[in-house]
């Protein structure tokens, strides 16, 4: 399949028939990119998607945010987007999983929840076109407030859509793929070290990857169903911050993923589990400390089998 890549300002066709769309315009009977990026075809409509641009954000997506600012009943999220999210009272889960409507109360008690300058993970639960609100929910135990781990922030287009962007890695970080480009590494929370242990980086085909891929959102999703059994028993203590003990060999591994994805983003290489494990056991077969993963050299080596992968 060929790709084309254009320029801004730069003649994709000057075919008549072609219908115009996102990152073209008209000129002199030519259909001219507004935009650097990849022409994509279909049928008749021809459109450019930037190799650069914010966040563009669609129902259902999985992102990291930041709470900027806490108004009356919601609180405003920066998603990395053109317009702030929004996080209403009455989309997240109240202590104890009681379910009632908001009052007051909960109004006053907000920054209990959440408060400026924390992190949370989220899902995108309605765009509104016409006002450009973008409301989100953490309805879900894998969503709520990060704490104790790695922020991680890429270019959003790299991000690939895959089954599950809530992860736990082989080598025990949990990963927390945002759609809109900011990832989240950290340690699994005591529930989630229950799960069967994935100890084997060394993969020696790309069907055993993906099968080792199918095995982590298995167990990932596990994970969040024992968390669901807690609210059942209301064993909820959610939104109070608790402080892991993180222990060397674990902030040099939460390192080599973080690092792995950044060699990836340098290289401007698509990033989901199968090509962040790919970096990660390349380093462990190179020997590279993680470290050492980010210099110019040893990047060049890590993502080789990425793109072949991608070829």
């Amino acid at each position: 399949m060929n790709v084309q890549v254009v320029n801004l300002g730069e003649v994709i066709t000057n075919e008549n028939e072609s219908i115009r769309g996102h990152g073209t315009f008209q000129k002199d009977g030519n259909l001219v990119s507004s935009v650097a990026g990849i022409v994509h075809r279909v049928n008749k409509l021809v459109s450019v998607k930037p190799l650069r641009s914010r966040y563009h954000p669609e129902v259902g997506d999985v992102v990291v945010g930041r709470i900027t600012e806490v108004l009356r009943n919601n609180w405003k999220v920066d998603i990395g987007a053109r317009h702030d999210a929004f996080l209403g009272l009455s989309a997240i889960i109240l202590p104890g999983g009681v379910q009632r409507r908001r009052t007051s109360t909960d109004e006053m008690n907000m920054r209990n929840f959440y408060k400026e300058d924390e992190l949370i993970s989220a899902e995108i639960q309605k765009i509104n076109y016409e006002t450009f609100k973008i409301s989100l929910h953490t309805r879900s135990f894998k969503y709520g407030k990060l704490s104790d781990g790695q922020f991680v922030t890429v270019p959003p287009m790299l991000i690939k859509r895959s089954k599950s962007h809530y992860l736990v890695l082989p080598n025990g970080v949990l990963l927390i793929l945002g759609c809109n480009g900011f990832i989240w590494l950290s340690i699994p929370e005591e529930s989630e070290l229950k799960i069967k242990k994935i100890s084997n980086w060394f993969i020696s085909t790309t069907t055993e990857l993906q099968e080792l891929e199918d095995e982590i959102n298995e167990n990932s999703n596990k994970s969040i169903k024992d968390k669901n059994m807690d609210l059942e028993t209301n064993n909820f203590d959610f939104y109070k911050k608790k402080e892991k003990m993180i222990t060397k060999e674990q902030r040099l591994e939460i390192c080599r993923v973080r690092n792995a994805i950044l060699a990836l983003s340098n290289s401007f290489l698509p990033i989901y589990p199968t090509s962040i494990m790919l970096v990660c056991k390349k380093s462990i077969e190179e020997n590279i400390n993680p470290k050492e993963m980010i210099k110019q050299k040893n990047m060049i080596i890590l993502t080789s089998e990425v793109k072949e992968l991608i070829k």
